[in-house]
């Protein structure tokens, strides 16, 4: 099966219908449930990285001290989803 949606190709591999190739943002909580096991962890894909480009020098607003602050807290050192026990 060849998709270019990856909500279609979870669906498909939770049916065990087959082994997909997802980032976990999109398989983590299945992997957390167990619904799906990760095989193949050699041929995992480069990493990618988020980024916040803001201006250090300037005064920050609290709405983007709140924004950074989420976005570090949801996206930091490893996302939620990837936190599969």
């Amino acid at each position: 099966m060849v998709a270019n949606y990856g909500e279609a190709l979870l669906a498909a591999a939770v049916k065990a219908l087959g082994i997909a190739y997802l980032p976990t943002f999109i398989v983590g909580a299945d992997l957390q449930a167990g619904r799906l096991v990760t095989i193949l962890e050699d041929f995992a894909g480069p990493p990618i990285d988020l980024c916040l480009i803001y201006a250090p020098n300037r005064h920050l607003s609290p709405r983007m001290r709140a924004f950074i602050d989420f976005f570090y807290e949801r996206f930091g050192d490893r996302p939620h989803w990837d936190l599969v026990e």
